[in-house]
């Protein structure tokens, strides 16, 4: 598992490549991060841990939803 904030999308390849199986997280704002286009081209060799965006949308909503 390797932690790495940001638009990572260019090196997601190089994660693979180094062996890394789990990258946390998917910060959805950046760019290239969109979470189902990282699982339809590399979701076959690495699993995306954590998707919700705790910067623009966590803060702002109740428990319930």
């Amino acid at each position: 598992m390797i932690h790495s904030c940001g638009g990572v999308r260019e090196i997601i390849p190089d994660f693979i490549e180094m062996g890394l199986d789990i990258l946390n997280p998917i910060q959805i704002p950046a760019q290239g991060m969109d979470p189902q286009e990282l699982k339809e081209e590399f979701g076959k060799d690495i699993c995306f841990h954590g998707s919700i965006d705790v910067q623009k949308e966590l803060p702002f909503r109740t428990p319930e939803e």
